[in-house]
């Protein structure tokens, strides 16, 4: 029996994993690094600083060509000297900005060291650290070739070449890029192996970024991050992924004192005038981590965030919050206006900060406390910059902003396709040797009885192919018999009714969507233009990684369209 296979450790109650390249009792033994202790960050020291952009790379004459690198980077984090890989040896891959129509060149390098270990046979064991791809999260491309194929795997040594053409018409929005090789996915994101991937045009009357408003305002890109590593300044293993396997080491993220970065920064300090309104694109590039944004100042009185889209798609109006959820892979653009100050005040501070999360609602099943994310200081000045479609009150029917809502609604005369259904479930099962044949509970102890992450009573299994035809669209029905999981689904964005601030229903357009346990959610989706094959997921990165993924195959009419 390989090394991997002796390092995993599953618990269907926490509904965690351990795995390592290095034994849990090695791990144990090794010397803790001066500054890598599990122990709380010295933002005095280490925090505050002046808020930084990622590295932003734009395209020209309708290409964006680069270089992305994967490597183990050295650098300093909070006093420990941590050995992570990055892209390009940042703590977040650079941001990429592109139009409509562009084209994305990369090329993208794996300089990480051949795998020692070999594979385990159980391809839901995490392995493979250092073999890697290319996702873009959220973009409507093909999902085939060298374009969004999450289904091939670049070698430690080998250089790739990924193009993927972005439509004419692709909706502007923010989106991202990650790793997404099945069993390492979420170890490269949590070492920073994600960045932002911006679609813009500030002509078109459809898009955002020309509504006059908000084209005058200053943009903030920030990449929200859970960056992992262990006392000896590595993330060589699975152990600090689960919720409850290592809490009295302090290696569970929530025990750790690790802290979430925006832009790989400890709390930046942002600087506002009073009167001023930016654009903040949120992203969400962690993988368990559930933040529930808000500002407000000493006296805990809320800033209104003034949602525009949801995921890089816009709403065409406005949505007036005083908190927004964030779970992993999702997005938020936002409006902010910085409030007057206060007789007498030069300037006054404000926090941005993730409130407290009931176990309930989090996705690690614990209670998650209070956490400061970034520091805003509101200086005098004499703006006074007004919001889109002030005089229809945000929520009123304001043309400007309809107008750059990128989907018609589907409606039931379109729903052509077969009903789909998904089910999330983690639990002790037996599967048979046929991956197409469900699995069935068990409750022995023995090596054909273990805990699996399943999709309808499956895990993951490359044969077990869901087909949907090109041109129809389908509803969907979406559940969780254990824990909350945020559904993804790549190329193919969906429609989904949620409550507005006003607890109205509303139709909202997304690709990432949290399903609470026992509470069945319906989407509606089109397949449109692309065929070939991508995945749906957990988006608890881990998860997808041991099991909690399936293959989605879009098909030309006529195909056999089941699952």
């Amino acid at each position: 029996m390989n090394i991997l296979k002796q390092c995993f450790i599953f618990g269907l109650l926490t509904y965690a994993v351990v795995a390592c390249s290095k034994t849990a009792e090695e791990n144990k033994t090794r010397t803790v690094k001066k500054g890598c202790e599990y122990k709380p960050v010295n933002l005095d020291k280490y925090g505050y600083k002046p808020f930084e952009e990622a590295t932003i790379i734009r395209s020209k004459n309708g290409k964006l060509s680069t270089t992305l690198e994967v490597a183990l980077t050295e650098r300093n984090i909070a006093g420990c000297d941590t050995t992570l890989r990055n892209y390009n040896g940042e703590l977040v891959g650079p941001t990429l900005r592109l139009n409509p129509g562009d084209t994305l060149l990369i090329n993208l390098k794996n300089k990480l060291k051949k795998n020692d270990i070999p594979p385990p046979d159980d391809i839901n064991i995490p392995h493979n650290f250092n073999v890697t791809n290319f996702h873009s999260h959220g973009l409507h491309v093909s999902p085939s070739g060298n374009s969004d194929n999450v289904l091939i795997a670049i070698n430690p040594g080998v250089n790739f070449d990924i193009e993927i053409s972005i439509p004419d018409n692709h909706p502007t929005g923010t989106f991202w890029y990650h790793a997404h090789v099945h069993g390492s996915t979420a170890l490269q994101v949590s070492s920073g192996m994600g960045g932002a991937l911006i679609i813009e045009d500030s002509e078109s009357d459809k898009s955002l970024d020309s509504v006059p408003e908000i084209k005058a305002t200053k943009q903030k890109t920030l990449m929200l991050q859970q960056i992992s590593y262990d006392e000896q300044g590595e993330i060589e293993n699975y152990d600090c992924f689960g919720p409850g396997t290592k809490t009295s080491e302090g290696c569970n993220w929530s025990k750790s004192n690790r802290h979430t970065t925006i832009n790989g920064q400890f709390v930046p300090t942002m600087t506002i005038e009073e009167g001023e309104v930016q654009r903040w694109r949120f992203i969400h590039g962690g993988v368990r981590e559930t933040i529930d944004l808000a500002i407000s100042g000493n006296n805990d009185k809320a800033w209104p965030l003034y949602e525009i889209a949801v995921d890089g798609l816009s709403l065409g109006y406005i949505n007036r919050w005083e908190s927004i959820e964030m779970q992993p892979g999702y997005r938020s653009d936002i409006l902010v206006k910085a409030p007057q100050l206060e007789s007498g005040f030069k300037q006054q501070t404000y926090w941005l900060y993730d409130k407290p999360t009931s176990a309930e609602n989090a996705l690690r099943a614990t209670d998650e406390v209070r956490q400061v994310l970034a520091k805003i200081i509101v200086v005098a000045g004499s703006k006074n910059m007004p919001l889109p479609c002030e005089k229809f009150n945000q929520r009123g029917q304001c043309p400007r902003l309809a107008i750059t809502r990128p989907h018609e609604d589907v409606k039931d005369k379109e729903l052509t396709g077969k009903a789909q259904f998904v089910t999330f479930d983690i639990r002790k099962m037996t599967c048979p040797e046929d991956p197409t044949k469900s699995c069935t509970p068990c409750d022995t102890e023995d090596k054909t009885c273990k805990t699996r992450f399943m999709i309808n009573n499956r895990p993951f299994n490359p044969v077990n192919i869901r087909k949907l035809e090109l041109g129809t669209a389908s509803e969907w029905t979406l559940n969780s018999v254990l824990a909350n999981h945020p559904y993804h689904i790549h190329v193919n964005p969906f429609q989904y009714t949620r409550k507005n601030p006003e607890d109205k229903d509303e139709i909202i357009w997304r690709d990432t969507l949290l399903v609470r346990q026992n509470n069945p959610v319906k989407i509606r989706s089109r397949y449109q233009r692309y065929t070939g094959q991508f995945v749906i997921h957990c988006h608890i990165l881990d998860h997808e990684d041991q099991g909690m993924m399936q293959i989605v195959e879009v098909e030309l009419p006529g195909g056999d369209a089941h699952h």
